[in-house]
């Protein structure tokens, strides 16, 4: 049985598998007597635009520069970190 770590409960799930997230949507799905699923691509990518279509999910503002995708994704965009 699963368990987060104490002060992660309500933390989202991370490195979960597509099989594991559609296991999870069934389970959940039969517990509750509802139907649970996951959004589909169409869904997924309009949730992520918007009725505008944006670029990104935030609006028209490049990636490059802000925190987390700066510190964590530098290397997608220049190769490596560059320097500060």
């Amino acid at each position: 049985r699963y368990r987060p770590k104490q002060g992660l409960e309500l933390a989202p799930a991370v490195h979960v598998s597509y099989r594991g997230a559609v296991v999870y949507c069934e389970w959940f799905s039969r517990r509750n007597n509802t139907a649970v699923r996951l959004p589909t691509e169409l869904e997924w990518e309009f949730a992520a635009r918007g009725k505008e279509g944006r670029t990104y999910p935030w609006g028209e503002e490049s990636p490059i520069g802000r925190a987390f995708l700066y510190y964590h994704y530098a290397h997608a965009f220049f190769g490596s970190m560059p320097d500060s």
